[in-house]
C-alpha cells in the first residue's frame, strides 16, 4: 500500500506506477485498493486519476480484438470447388493469389494447387494431397481428412469465380488496413522529407489498386465488332475526327485529333512559339471541344499565361496588354474575351521546379474532380526527379 498526502502526490504516483508492469497489473485487478488517502475527497480524486490513466489502455486493448476482414467458409468453398472440378482453376487463376487467403492452411493448399496447375496436372484430392506431402505440408493443414471436408463443404463448382472474388475483396480490405498503419508510421518520421513520405503513402495505396485490377483478354471477334461500329460512326459523322480537335486543320488531319493516352511533344528552338501553340491548342480544346484542360506552367507565371490567353482570344496585341497601353476599342474586345474564357474548363497551375510525384498527384486529383481530357506541361526539362531517386 502507498499513502498519498495530496492530489499532486497522487498524480505523480499514478504517473510513475502506471509504467511498472506489476503495479499496472495490480491496478487493473483492484484500482480502488492501490491508494489510500487521508481525506475522502482526495481518495475520490486519486481514483479518478487512476481510471483516467486506465482508459486509453482499455480502449487500445478493445480495438486490438478486432478481427481483420476474412471469410473462412468462403475460402473453404473456393478450395473445395477447385478440387471438385478440375477445370475450375481456369476461372480464377488469373486474379486469385495465395496471399488472398487468410488462413495459413488455405494458403498452403492453394499454393499446392497452383503448382499442379503450372505442371498441367489435374487438381483433385489425391493430387493436392500428394503435392502437399512432397512439400511436407500435408499434416500441418489437417491431413487428407481436411481436404475431404473442403470438397464436402461445397455442392458445386459453378460459383467458384464468385466466391474467389469475395476472397480477393477481403484481402484488399486487409491490405488497406495494413497500408493505413504503414502511413500512420510515416507520419511520425519528422526528420524525413515530406514529399518523399507523401510519395511512399501514395505508392502504397496505388499498389493495392493496381493489384486489384483485372485486365481480361478480348477476342478478335469482339474487337473487330467494336472497330466496325467505330468506323460506321465515323462515316456517319461525315469524316469527323476520332480524337479531340486541336483547332488547327492541318495538324488534325495528321493526328486525327488528340487521342486518349497519346504523348505529344512540341519540340523547337527557344522563342519559336511552343508555348503560344500549346496555349492555343488548350484554348481550342476547352472552348470548342468542351474538354477540361490542365496547364502546368513550370516557367511562366499564372499572370503571364492569362495575358497570353486574353491576347489570343481578343486579338489585342500582347505588348499592349502587358504594358497597359490600351486603346478604347481594346477594352470592348478584352471584356468579351474575359467572358468567353471565364466559361471555359481551363485549369492553370504555375508551380516552380516540381517533382514527378507532385505533378502526378496534382493531375490525379484534378482528373478525379473534373475528368481532365488534356494535360499540358510547359516545359518538360524543368521537372525534377523525386528526392529519393
Amino acid at each position: 500500500m502507498e499513502t498519498a498526502d495530496s492530489i499532486d502526490d497522487c498524480r505523480r504516483f499514478v504517473k510513475g506506477a502506471w509504467s511498472a508492469p506489476p503495479v499496472r497489473a495490480h491496478l487493473m485487478r483492484a484500482p480502488s485498493t492501490l491508494l489510500l488517502a487521508r481525506r475522502r475527497c482526495l481518495a475520490v480524486e486519486c481514483l479518478y486519476v487512476i481510471r483516467t490513466a486506465m482508459a486509453p489502455r482499455e480502449k487500445k486493448q478493445s480495438s486490438s480484438l478486432r478481427v481483420p476482414p476474412q471469410d473462412t467458409e468462403v475460402e473453404m468453398s473456393v478450395l473445395g470447388a477447385l478440387m471438385l472440378d478440375k477445370d475450375a482453376i481456369y476461372r480464377v487463376a488469373d486474379f486469385l493469389r495465395s496471399g488472398d487467403f487468410y488462413k495459413p492452411e488455405h494458403v498452403a493448399i492453394y499454393d499446392a494447387m497452383v503448382d499442379l496447375y503450372g505442371k498441367k496436372t489435374p487438381i483433385d484430392i489425391l493430387s493436392v494431397s500428394a503435392r502437399l506431402k512432397e512439400k511436407k505440408g500435408l499434416e500441418p493443414i489437417g491431413g487428407t481428412r481436411y481436404l475431404t471436408s473442403l470438397v464436402n463443404s461445397v455442392p458445386t463448382a459453378g460459383h467458384v469465380a464468385y466466391y474467389a472474388a469475395i476472397v480477393n475483396k477481403k484481402r484488399v480490405l486487409r491490405d488497406l488496413i495494413a497500408a493505413s498503419h504503414h502511413i500512420a508510421e510515416l507520419g511520425y518520421k519528422e526528420d524525413s522529407d515530406v514529399e518523399d513520405l507523401l510519395d511512399q503513402a501514395e505508392q502504397r495505396i496505388f499498389s493495392i489498386s493496381q493489384t486489384s485490377l483485372q485486365q481480361g483478354f478480348i477476342s478478335i471477334k469482339d474487337a473487330l465488332g467494336q472497330a466496325w461500329d467505330r468506323l460506321e460512326q465515323l462515316h456517319k459523322g461525315g469524316g469527323a475526327l476520332r480524337g479531340v480537335p486541336t483547332g488547327f486543320p492541318d495538324l488534325d488531319d495528321l493526328l486525327q485529333g488528340l487521342q486518349k493516352s497519346d504523348l505529344i511533344i512540341l519540340a523547337a528552338r527557344p522563342s519559336l512559339g511552343k508555348t503560344s501553340l500549346a496555349l492555343n491548342i488548350a484554348k481550342n480544346v476547352a472552348l470548342d471541344g468542351k474538354k477540361p484542360v490542365a496547364i502546368f506552367s513550370l516557367e511562366m507565371s499564372q499572370d503571364q499565361l492569362i495575358d497570353r490567353l486574353i491576347s489570343s482570344e481578343s486579338n489585342v496585341d500582347s505588348w499592349r496588354i502587358r504594358s497597359g497601353n490600351l486603346k478604347d476599342e481594346d477594352f470592348t474586345e478584352i471584356r468579351s474575351a474575359l467572358q468567353t474564357l471565364s466559361d471555359s474548363p481551363l485549369f492553370i497551375h504555375d508551380v516552380s521546379s516540381p517533382t514527378v510525384m507532385q505533378l502526378r498527384t496534382l493531375a490525379r486529383r484534378l482528373h478525379r474532380e473534373h475528368d481532365i481530357g488534356l494535360i499540358i506541361i510547359d516545359y518538360l526539362q524543368l521537372i525534377r526527379g523525386n528526392t529519393s531517386v
